[in-house]
Formats: structure tokens, C-alpha cells, sequence
């Protein structure tokens, strides 16, 4: 009947009042957190970009900017250089680690201080650019030399060498992972060679790269369809 009804609204109308009222609570709640959480996701997306001795970009936040820098500045005149500190772990076992910490600190600062996006993506590489005409790779490896003489003292300086790899930008739609990478290839032919400190990357060196990268997918695939077989002759005949 109505009267045995009534209750029964009485109680919906109850717990809809408390949904409600629970409800308007979190939408106060989630508003007054939503700063933080900002904050909070602003702090993680620069902690995943930062290199956490130097403070400076590692080799994600390099290859982020460096795609910005690109679409800000359209075609302009500009190389990537990425230089290795050599003989990084002798030093380290000469003078500690703690002072192989200060060396990559006043090594990275001071780069910071004279170029953009400078960056330190490997244990001793350091990468930074630099205006596209080479003027600035003659004076870099001086320029470190005399900020870590300063800073640490001139017998730091004796083991300190730099090889380097130079990228220049000539197209500003690359993405930054394959400027990268490309500097990186032109360093790590610097790091072969014992005629020359600095490599710049070619358009010979791509074909090359291609050439190598072509290579190894038929290897792979060649492997994956099982076409290889391997036969084991022994070098050396034991007789008993």
C-alpha cells in the first residue's frame, strides 16, 4: 500500500542526499589536488628528460629538443657534436670516482655555458650544438683544458683528451634519435682512428650505414629461415 511505500522513499531518497553529497566531496577534492598532480607529472616528465649528476638533458630529452629546436628554426646552419672524454676510467682509477665526478661536472657546465642543448647521454659523452660553419670544434678541447685547470688544477689536465663526432643539420625535418645516432656513428669512427680527434658525418657514410644495416637484416632473416648451416672442423687432432 502507499504507507508501507513510504519508507522505502524515505531510504532512496536518503542514499541518493549521501551519493550526492559524496560525489560534490570528491569533485572538491580531486580540484584541490589537481595542482599537485600537475606538479607531481611536471617533476617525473623533466626527471625522465635529466641527466641526474649534471642536471643537464640525457639522450631522451636531447632527442626531444632537438625536434623543437628544428621546427622552431627551420633550416638553419647548425651541427651536432658529441665528444667522448677518453681514458674516463683511468682517470677515475688514478684521482676516484668522486673526482671523476667533479671533472664530468665542470666538463658538462662549462659547455652548457657556451652552446645549446648541451647534454651528457653515456657515462663520458657530452653532446651540444654547435654553429654548422665548424668554427667551434677547433676551440672546444682548449676550452675544456682551461675551465678544468681552473676548477681542479693542471694536473688534472694531463689525461683529459677529447675525440669527437660531428653531425651537420642539413635537414630540418630529421627526427633528433637519427641526428643522434649519426653523431654518435662519425664519434665512434673518431674513436678508431689514431690519425684524427674528430670525425664529421658524410653522406658516404650513410650509404655505408644503410649498406651495413641492409646486411645485417638479410643475416638475420637468412638465420630465422634457417638457410645457414654450420660445420665444425677441429683445429687440432688429439692422438692417444
Amino acid at each position: 500500500s502507499i504507507f508501507a511505500l513510504q519508507p522505502l522513499l524515505g531510504n532512496s531518497l536518503l542514499l541518493s542526499t549521501i551519493a550526492f553529497g559524496i560525489i560534490i566531496i570528491l569533485i572538491i577534492y580531486i580540484k584541490s589536488i589537481h595542482p599537485q598532480l600537475k606538479k607531481n607529472s611536471e617533476i617525473t616528465a623533466l626527471a625522465a628528460d635529466t641527466d641526474k649528476l649534471t642536471g643537464l638533458h640525457n639522450r631522451y630529452g636531447l632527442e626531444n629538443e632537438l625536434n623543437d629546436l628544428l621546427l622552431k628554426e627551420g633550416d638553419a646552419n647548425i651541427s651536432l657534436l658529441c665528444l667522448d672524454v677518453m681514458g674516463f676510467s683511468k682517470f677515475c682509477s688514478m684521482f676516484g670516482y668522486d673526482m671523476g665526478d667533479k671533472l664530468l661536472l665542470t666538463i658538462g657546465h662549462t659547455i652548457a655555458e657556451h652552446f645549446q642543448l648541451c647534454s651528457r647521454i653515456d657515462s663520458d659523452i657530452f653532446c651540444c650544438i654547435i654553429p654548422g660553419d665548424g668554427s667551434a670544434e677547433n676551440d672546444i678541447e682548449q676550452l675544456l683544458v682551461d675551465a678544468v685547470s681552473a676548477n681542479m688544477g693542471t694536473q688534472y689536465t694531463q689525461l683529459l683528451s677529447l675525440k669527437m663526432g660531428i653531425y651537420p643539420i642539413t635537414n630540418n625535418k630529421a627526427e633528433g634519435s637519427v641526428i643522434v645516432g649519426s653523431a654518435l656513428e662519425a664519434l665512434k669512427l673518431a674513436k678508431a682512428s689514431i690519425d684524427t680527434n674528430k670525425v664529421v658525418f658524410s653522406s658516404k657514410m650513410l650509404e655505408e650505414k644503410k649498406f651495413n644495416q641492409m646486411i645485417e637484416t638479410n643475416m638475420l632473416h637468412a638465420l630465422s629461415k634457417e638457410e645457414y648451416k654450420m660445420y665444425v672442423q677441429p683445429k687440432y687432432r688429439l692422438i692417444t
